[in-house]
């Protein structure tokens, strides 16, 4: 028996597929989309916080109801999925799988965009200096969890030294580190992902209809455009981290990991049409 940190979020993804399940079932298309837009508005809000594993529950609910949706384009006349508004739908439904990927990508991303060496020993002392700080620094969890250990950890030291023990430079190379592992790791799983959900369903359908195919290539294309482009930022971000990393520890625990290196290129040859559809892959 182990906890489950996620315990909330599996049950709130659960509720999510319900509920658009239950929307789709009885053809309120509307309020379905208004679902999988506010679903997407809250992607970038996880990026930002570095909330992976969060984001995922929401984007596998997402991307689970989407296809299935788009399993059900070509159903006869008295399928479910046969009411006025449908195929609108499943157009819709097919931009929005890509695009609650997009838009997490655009708020991990944007935290790190003027990451500065010289400024985040500062926040780093600033979530430690009580044991109420922690929570006030809006980290991740993996961060949340280990700045809360070195605040409890201080506070001890003061009530029975009467003094901080603790050095600055020690808290900074934690912190840096975590922080570091957290944004590659998180990178690594969001690229595998993108290929793994969206790519490679997209490489082995030969059934689905033209236009919701074109609609998905499109979508991520833009997105693997922005994975490209943006991995430099994130290049930058792991350089200043690793500016704060103390050598004389020799820490072996330090990320040595590259980054996914640029996207490359292949090729889709069969959407059930015979044009080639150049695609960016990983």
């Amino acid at each position: 028996m182990t906890p489950d940190p996620l315990w909330a979020e599996n049950i709130i993804a659960g509720y999510l597929g319900r509920l658009l399940h239950a929307l789709s079932a009885r053809g309120d298309w509307d309020r379905a989309i208004r679902v999988l837009d506010a679903a997407a508005e809250l992607a970038p809000y996880l990026g930002a916080r570095l909330q992976a594993d969060e984001a995922r529950l929401l984007r596998r609910a997402v991307i689970t109801f989407v296809h299935e949706v788009l399993r059900d384009h070509g159903s006869d006349s008295s399928g479910p999925g046969s009411s006025p508004g449908s195929e609108m739908f499943r157009l819709a439904a097919a931009d929005r799988a890509v695009l609650v990927y997009t838009r997490f990508w655009l708020g991990l991303i944007r935290p790190f965009e003027h990451v500065d060496s010289a400024r985040l020993p500062s926040s780093f002392d600033e979530a430690v200096a009580t044991v109420q700080c922690p929570y006030k620094a809006d980290a991740p969890r993996q961060m949340l969890e280990m700045f809360e250990r070195i605040a409890y950890g201080i506070k001890f030291e003061q009530e029975t030294e009467c003094q901080r023990v603790t050095p600055g430079w020690w808290v900074h190379h934690i912190a840096a580190r975590t922080l570091s592992q957290v944004l590659i790791t998180s990178i690594q799983d969001f690229s595998a992902q993108v290929k793994t959900e969206l790519i490679d369903p997209l490489v082995a359908d030969t059934s689905t209809d033209a236009t919701l195919v074109t609609i998905q290539v499109l979508g991520c294309l833009e997105l693997v455009h922005k994975l490209t482009f943006h991995l430099q930022t994130a290049e930058q971000a792991v350089t200043a981290l690793n500016a704060l990393r103390h050598a004389p520890t020799k820490d072996e625990r330090w990320p040595e990991t590259p980054l996914p290196a640029g996207a490359g290129i292949r090729r889709i040859s069969s959407f059930g049409d015979p044009s080639l559809v150049t695609v960016f892959g990983f």
